[in-house]
């Protein structure tokens, strides 16, 4: 919860929330990046069996989403809200957005590439 966010104009809220979207596609690219160097292609979701890029891709973006959380709560940009569990003081939702998240789009990428290929045979 953002300091004083629940009494935000919508405008303010949504400015907010794009923010935090830019940054979720920002860390995501990295991820991506990162693991496409690892695996030295930057089609390696579709190999057989990309298990560096997809650990890279998950390990990469649980420790951005972690120091980034942390960074915002020690600066005071953002609170959690007494019902929200977390570990180590770091909210699971967020975490959890990034183990759940990940492997989605992966599996996404992957069916979309295929019924591409597919119609291009």
């Amino acid at each position: 919860m953002f300091p004083g966010g629940q009494g935000l104009p919508g405008r303010s809220a949504a400015v907010l929330c794009a923010q935090a979207n830019v940054g979720e596609v920002a860390i995501t690219g990295l991820a991506f990046l990162i693991a496409a160097l690892i695996e030295r292609t930057s089609w390696w979701p579709l190999l057989s069996k990309p298990r560096r890029g997809q650990a890279a891709f998950l390990v990469i973006g649980i420790v951005i989403t972690i120091a980034v959380e942390i960074s915002a709560r020690q600066h005071q940009q953002w609170t959690y809200d007494v019902t929200m569990p977390t570990i180590f003081g770091i909210g699971l939702l967020p975490l959890g957005q990034w183990v759940i998240l990940p492997v989605l789009e992966l599996m996404v990428f992957r069916l979309l590439w295929m019924r591409v290929g597919a119609r291009a045979r």
